[in-house]
């Protein structure tokens, strides 16, 4: 009978000292949140922003006073190597389970997905819908930027693209859509943005010790073929395929009348994308219908008619200068090469399946309409 009692005791401590070990190595984990790559002589450099847990401020927003996110960089021929190096300094384990945003800097395409992100594809903590976006300059000075409330952190960014997505001025893209989709790849640009004169002198009149301020903007998209960087969208263009994408809730208008200009306010309502074979081409329709938001300044500028006659033409031009711009890059950035393929596929077979060639074969109209709320 002792001898079981022995026996049961011995497991239990051993099932006790695994559990322990398996705790310390997990509070002995650098939890990455947002990471930068760049190019550089030696290949790629990394800047991983990591979350202190033992700091005494938050995750979402850094109190300058006190640190809970810090800024590591190194440099390797391998993205991967680079965060080894990163892991080697730190003296502890990457944790990438939380990683909420990877951001390339100018010159970093993605021609061989399973090179560049090898690291986040094979580990199992990756999560793989983790944003992707880009920068115009380094990756490494956006995110250890001195922001006007310190440096921000990866769910502010998120929630910056987000936004800017919402009201239409940009696209969303994450890691596994961007490097399993052939299509044309739009990834929003962060850009930091230096306020107006005017709101910096009247910033400085109430703080004159104060540096100057710069803060986060995601408006407007970098087009990706193939991997490689193509061309960027404005934040008006990126307008059109927001009214497609089911995120975006409104877009912000300029209608004119004869009495004058405002500034209106649309919300998102229906889109469809419809195509129908005639002989050797394809018709292909953008319908979208929205409501106007009415305020007290259009109700003083326009009458009803005038006001959506105004917005139906502002939102069909801007869809024929959209398609306009995606013929003359070649970017099928609707995906109507895969709707076409879908309804005909013996185009698609007749085209030898090149989405550009389909797209070629389409002539698209938009159609919309507007109503009053």
């Amino acid at each position: 009978m002792s001898r079981i009692w022995f026996f049961l005791i011995t497991l239990m401590l051993l099932f006790s000292a695994l559990g322990s070990r398996d705790t310390i190595a997990s509070l002995d984990r650098a939890m990455v949140h947002a990471v930068g790559i760049d190019k550089s002589g030696e290949g790629y450099s990394v800047t991983l922003q990591v979350f202190r847990p033992d700091s005494e401020g938050s995750d979402t927003r850094l109190d300058p006073a006190k640190a809970n996110i810090f800024v590591i960089s190194a440099s390797a021929p391998t993205v991967e190597e680079a965060m080894t190096v990163c892991e080697g300094r730190l003296g502890e384990f990457l944790f990438i389970g939380h990683m909420q945003v990877i951001v390339l800097g100018r010159g970093v395409s993605f021609e061989d997905p399973g090179r560049l992100f090898s690291v986040f594809l094979k580990s199992k903590e990756s999560y793989l819908g983790v944003k992707l976006a880009c920068t115009d300059g380094k990756a490494s000075e956006l995110l250890s930027a001195e922001l006007s409330e310190g440096a921000v952190a990866a769910q502010n960014i998120v929630s910056i693209i987000e936004r800017h997505a919402e009201n239409s001025m940009t696209a969303v893209c994450d890691l596994l859509g961007a490097v399993s989709s052939e299509a044309p790849v739009m990834m929003p640009v962060l850009r930091t943005v230096r306020p107006s004169p005017d709101s910096q002198q009247s910033s400085d009149s109430s703080d004159s010790g104060s540096s100057e301020e710069l803060t986060l903007s995601a408006e407007g998209a970098r087009v990706y073929i193939r991997g490689r960087e193509a061309f960027d969208l404005t934040a008006e263009e990126c307008s059109v395929p927001a009214q497609f994408d089911g995120i975006s809730g409104r877009v912000m208008l300029e209608a004119e009348a004869k009495s004058g200009k405002a500034a209106v306010s649309v919300k998102d309502g229906q889109a469809e994308i419809s195509a129908e074979k005639r002989g050797d081409r394809i018709a292909v329709r953008l319908e979208i219908g929205v409501t106007v938001q009415s305020s007290q300044s259009t109700d003083q500028l326009f009458d009803r008619d005038e006001l959506i006659r105004s917005c139906e033409a502002e939102l069909t031009g801007r869809c024929e200068r959209f398609i306009s711009r995606c013929r003359a890059e070649h970017a099928d950035l609707l995906h109507i090469a895969e709707l076409v393929r879908s309804r005909y596929p013996e185009v698609w077979l007749g085209c030898g399946g090149d989405a550009e060639a389909v797209f070629d074969l389409c002539d698209i109209e938009a159609e919309v309409r507007c109503r009053v709320n």
